[in-house]
């Protein structure tokens, strides 16, 4: 599909793997076990909400830190989840569900891709806005045992779309941005801003129509 790539760096959620069940449902159950009334819906929308408006982090600079996120899943929660009984206890639940890799699911698409990828000598990075708990779900889910460096938000100190996450990219990788394609499903966080760092990069709509820029298929990135 594109030539002189000799790396590719995927994003993590969306493009790897998916919550199962749902961010909303898990959030829904949890915080009905300490008091909540939202409805699915209610949940839903407030979640995404939310998550939108801590985008940028708790400092709204794009830098974070491992405490920074656990604090920003935790304000999350509280906005989400705000007639929740108690909830810290309810916080401490969903953080350490989505630290399980029985929590997750990846694409059916993935294994073959990165196994492709490998074979023929392309080395492969996850580059994630996430925290530590990345690190476990990929040691242990198998679809992801093949890609062993990662670039977390979290651990790096910035959060995609900053250049300073891409540059940290570029160093871990050890090539030049050129040769290295990002894959995401955020325009704005994997491609917008890859390209602005001198990345190749697509984006993946797995509901949408295959067209320049855009696949419906991790195996599309195999090329020919």
């Amino acid at each position: 599909m594109v030539s002189k790539i000799t790396c590719v760096a995927f994003d993590a959620v969306g493009t790897l793997i998916y919550p199962e069940p749902s961010v909303s449902k898990v959030y829904w159950q949890i915080g009905s076990q300490y008091g909540s009334k939202y409805t699915l819906d209610e949940v839903q929308i407030r979640f995404q909400q939310t998550f939108q408006d801590l985008a940028s982090g708790t400092r709204n600079d794009y830098s974070t830190s491992e405490a920074e996120e656990f604090e920003r899943w935790r304000q999350i929660v509280q906005r989400v989840l705000s007639d929740a009984d108690d909830i810290d206890r309810c916080f401490e639940q969903l953080h350490a569900h989505f630290a399980l890799p029985c929590a997750w699911r990846c694409f059916p698409d993935v294994a073959e891709t990165l196994h492709g990828l490998t074979s023929n000598g392309i080395k492969i990075l996850v580059a994630s806005n996430f925290d530590a708990r990345l690190n476990a779900l990929c040691d242990q889910m198998p679809e992801l045992n093949l890609v062993r460096e990662r670039v977390i938000s979290a651990c790096i100190g910035w959060h995609k779309p900053s250049p300073g996450f891409y540059s940290e990219l570029v160093k871990l990788a050890d090539r030049s941005a050129s040769e290295i394609l990002m894959v995401g499903d955020d325009l704005e966080n994997d491609v917008i801003a890859a390209r602005a760092s001198g990345l190749q990069a697509v984006l993946i709509d797995r509901s949408g129509v295959a067209e320049n820029g855009v696949i419906t298929d991790l195996r599309q990135i195999l090329g020919d």
